[in-house]
């Protein structure tokens, strides 16, 4: 028997992803969650056992937003704190955690291109999921049609006054 081509005697579901809550569950500026990763996590929580990471290390603060965001499935979490080694990469502690923990890791979720390269190292499929932090392009930092300097901006507002003054729709206004 075969579940979406996997056969049910390779364990469908002892196949496991590994998912930051930081820049795909939750957005990485102002701690909401991401609903877009919000869905990704819904969908992959049906053909795998989801195994979630953080580099948060209250571990309560962490259960309890994941409540309140209504994220439930997972298998388990892994907090910043369980990295000791330090002669390895973030991810190269992470995946060495779950192997010795008995996870079959199958595939990695990332959030930016180091990270991608970091699990990609360690011979580990990853799926690099990203998402602007800006929601317009022009209000990058380095945007040609950001924010307006100063002087531009008193040019404006003295060509509005000016032409206020000028303006005699105003004059009949105040009778």
């Amino acid at each position: 028997m075969s579940v979406i081509g996997i056969e049910v005697n390779q364990g469908t579901m002892s196949r496991v992803l590994v998912m930051p809550i930081e820049g795909v569950l939750r957005k990485e500026v102002g701690g909401q969650v991401n609903p877009d990763g919000y869905y990704l996590y819904r969908t992959f929580i049906s053909m795998y056992r989801v195994v979630l990471t953080t580099y948060e290390t209250n571990h309560r603060r962490t259960v309890d937003w994941l409540e309140k965001e209504g994220v439930y499935g997972y298998d388990d979490i892994l907090y910043g704190d369980m990295c000791i080694n330090v002669t390895e990469s973030y991810w190269e502690n992470m995946l060495r955690i779950l192997r010795t923990r008995g996870y079959n890791v199958s595939l990695v979720v990332v959030n930016g291109h180091q990270d991608a390269l970091e699990v990609l190292n360690t011979s580990t499929p990853a799926l690099l999921y990203t998402q602007p932090a800006y929601a317009l392009p022009e209000w990058l930092p380095g945007s040609r049609k950001g924010a307006e300097d100063w002087a531009s901006l008193v040019d404006k507002i003295e060509t509005e006054r000016s032409a206020r003054i000028k303006d005699r729709r105003m004059d009949e206004r105040d009778e």
